[in-house]
């Protein structure tokens, strides 16, 4: 990806940071438009108006900020479009956040896309219009084969376009995808939480963001 992309995508994120460590946070709805979906530990809302107002309810104090902590970028299915996930820390708690970035045009872009997630609130948050039970059956099968004997079996689960991203190192295609997931120690995934989102209008696409625990054969930690 080339490197205008990732500045573009940067100085999207520090924006973001600086404005919602602000007394301005309301003001965060600029980088959204009327077709965006947010969601906030389980709670979702659709449209610039009712975002904003929701962004201003955030309980979380404008003097906290923001620690990144990793960030990782992919391409998104929509033309054009990022898809950008953050992990880090905010007022001492650990938070994950995943934006999917569309080009407005005009050489940036807004966020169509955002999911939040630091605690439990509403774990199951994907809606059976979206075809959420649907959802929830493909991760609880896709873990359960990442954690079983038979982990090569998610390549079935990836297409020629497909990209993997673990610990900062991209894998493109299936056979790069197998490569590295048969590299992986034995593990065990807990899902804690699941939200479901449209992605640009495309009901056949949907994001789909998962959080929860990790624990790896031999090591002692989650």
């Amino acid at each position: 990806m080339c490197l205008c992309v990732w500045l573009a995508c940067g100085c999207s994120l520090t924006r973001y940071s600086a404005t919602f460590s602000s007394a301005k946070r309301a003001d965060l709805a600029a980088m959204y438009q009327d077709a965006s979906t947010f969601s906030f530990e389980g709670t979702t809302l659709k449209g610039k108006a009712a975002i904003a107002g929701a962004l201003g309810k955030i309980p979380i104090p404008a003097t906290e900020k923001h620690r990144f902590v990793t960030s990782d970028l992919q391409p998104s299915p929509s033309a054009g479009a990022l898809l950008c996930m953050v992990t880090g820390d905010i007022a001492k708690q650990k938070f994950t956040q995943v934006f999917q970035l569309v080009p407005t045009g005009t050489g940036s872009y807004y966020i169509h896309n955002d999911v939040f997630r630091a605690g439990g609130s509403n774990p199951m948050n994907a809606p059976k219009e979206l075809g959420g039970e649907v959802a929830a059956a493909f991760v609880q099968h896709y873990y359960a084969t990442f954690d079983g004997a038979k982990r090569g079996d998610l390549v079935k689960l990836y297409g020629a376009g497909s990209m993997l991203t673990f610990e900062d190192k991209s894998f493109k295609g299936p056979e790069a995808i197998l490569k590295r997931l048969g590299e992986l120690p034995a593990t065990t995934h807990t899902v804690t939480s699941l939200d479901l989102q449209q992605v640009s209008g495309d009901t056949k696409v949907l994001l789909c963001v998962a959080t929860g625990k990790l624990k790896i054969e031999g090591s002692t930690n989650e």
